[in-house]
């Protein structure tokens, strides 16, 4: 898993964690709001129902008062032998009641307060199953928050880990590329000493070295700047060496010469990379072991 990943992989998990954390003040209010809401409810609908009860008890009272001075009027119409009348009168009483209570009835069902009873139970009861359906994911949430904060802790362990391997990558690379600019270094001073030796006589005739002045890939050709005043001579051959990574690149073959540069064929049999503007070439006799 490579750097880039792990980190993306912390940032994720620290989204996740503030959205957990906005989600849980999120759920502690609604939750406020709503049993705030419940509780004006309640006692909106009590206040309502004594009102309502008040009212029918008052009633109540003033039909048992009535009744109960039609019955003394009745018991001294029976007294003075007026039983037909009394009966009559008792009759008209007990109507007058069931009108009334049809009444109430009527005004139950006109202004709904059966269906409000009804729909409070039932919202109540709505209202309590949210209640416990948000504690529930509060608890939820509350466990998600361990386990990703478990999860944060073993991410930044691992990005300890990936910091050391890192910085031992930076130091074998250091090293590596000191290493290749001493090798360099080594190649440079071995060729100054091979030119020196052939200047002054010593290792045979003088073997003429130059570089790579241009590129031709698709003729396998290239342009040397050594020609006839080095005394390059047809189908001569030449070693390319990496300007970059002092290593053997290919073997060249000289077709034309002229007086200050020359032309070779690329010997792609012997080619174990891609020939570059300014690599170096040098007789072949010189760069035997590249």
């Amino acid at each position: 898993m490579s750097f880039l990943t792990k980190l993306f992989l912390l940032l994720s998990i620290l989204t996740g964690l503030c959205f957990v954390v906005v989600a849980g003040a999120l759920v502690a209010k609604q939750e406020n709001f709503e049993a705030r809401y419940a509780k004006e409810l309640i006692e909106r609908k009590r206040d309502e129902r004594l009102q309502e009860l008040q009212r029918h008890h008052l009633a109540a009272l003033k039909d048992s008062n009535r009744r109960q001075v039609l019955h003394e009027r009745t018991r001294t119409l029976v007294a003075t032998g007026a039983a037909q009348v009394a009966t009559s009168e008792q009759q008209r009483v007990e109507d007058a009641l069931e009108e009334v209570t049809a009444a109430v009835r009527r005004f139950n069902h006109d202004f709904g307060f059966d269906d409000v009873t009804r729909s409070y139970e039932t919202s109540l009861g709505s209202l309590v199953d949210n209640v416990n359906s948000l504690a529930e994911r509060r608890n939820e949430v509350v466990a998600d928050k361990a386990t990703l904060q478990t999860h944060l802790t073993n991410a930044e362990v691992e990005i300890g880990r990936l910091r050391e391997s890192l910085n031992v990558l930076d130091y074998n690379f250091y090293e590596l590329r000191r290493s290749n600019q001493e090798f360099r270094e080594v190649v440079r001073l071995y060729l100054e000493a091979d030119d020196t030796l052939s200047a002054r006589g010593f290792g045979g005739p003088t073997r003429p070295s130059g570089r790579i002045d241009a590129v031709d890939a698709d003729l396998a050709t290239v342009v040397i700047n050594v020609g006839a005043n080095e005394e390059v001579q047809p189908n001569q051959v030449f070693s390319v060496i990496s300007q970059r990574s002092g290593e053997f690149v290919a073997e060249i073959e000289v077709t034309d010469v002229f007086e200050m540069s020359s032309t070779a064929r690329i010997n792609t049999r012997t080619q174990r990379g891609a020939i570059n503007v300014d690599d170096m070439v040098r007789p072949r006799a010189t760069t035997a072991g590249y």
